[in-house]
């Protein structure tokens, strides 16, 4: 090969990893500005913590508030274990991206200790005000919508919640929704194969 030639060559391959080099960088600051102009919501129970051990259900399957209020005990709440999305909560958080939590649970101080213990607070928590029983879905729904006036009003919103009923209420209000127990799922099936 020529000198001229080997020159040639060597143009076009800097020519080519400068592009290419180019359009990820491109392709990853849309990403990145993207994701940070995203609010991620998570719920607690059935998302990030297993508490299926103490919540008494109808035979519709829908949780018996006045039951699950009177075994919220930390007794009862510090037997809860945590599930794999806690892993891309506690990702995000490192991370400082914009992050909630949106629970139909009226929040104790056992509840709030366990969060602490776990590692699974954040700035922003919604929960059920104390005598509130409406749907777990209208509930969710319209303290996002009230939130969300004030604060994130332009962001992305992609909430992880285990209840379909709360999904398609939520997702009235313009928030992507995600199906916690297939993303649980998924996550365990992925962390056991390594």
């Amino acid at each position: 090969m020529s000198q001229r030639s080997a020159k040639i060559r060597d143009k076009a391959v800097f020519l080519l990893t400068f592009t290419i080099f180019s359009w990820y960088n491109y392709i990853r600051k849309i990403n990145k500005e993207t994701i940070l102009k995203t609010v991620f919501i998570f719920d607690l129970d059935g998302t990030l913590i297993d508490s299926e051990h103490r919540t008494p259900r109808d035979e519709n399957g829908r949780v018996i508030l006045e039951e699950w209020f009177r075994l919220a005990t930390w007794s009862n709440i510090k037997k809860d274990t945590l599930l794999p999305l806690v892993r891309l909560f506690r990702f995000l958080k490192r991370k400082h991206y914009p992050l909630m939590v949106c629970t139909a649970r009226t929040l104790s101080d056992a509840d709030r200790r366990f969060l602490a213990e776990n590692a699974i607070g954040c700035e922003v928590i919604l929960s059920r005000p104390k005598g509130d029983n409406r749907p777990d879905g209208q509930l969710k729904r319209e303290m996002l919508n009230t939130f969300f006036l004030t604060r994130w009003k332009d962001y992305n919103k992609i909430m992880f919640d285990d209840n379909q009923e709360v999904l398609e209420e939520v997702a009235k209000i313009g928030v992507n929704c995600r199906d916690a127990i297939k993303a649980n799922n998924h996550m365990e099936v992925t962390f056991a194969n390594g």
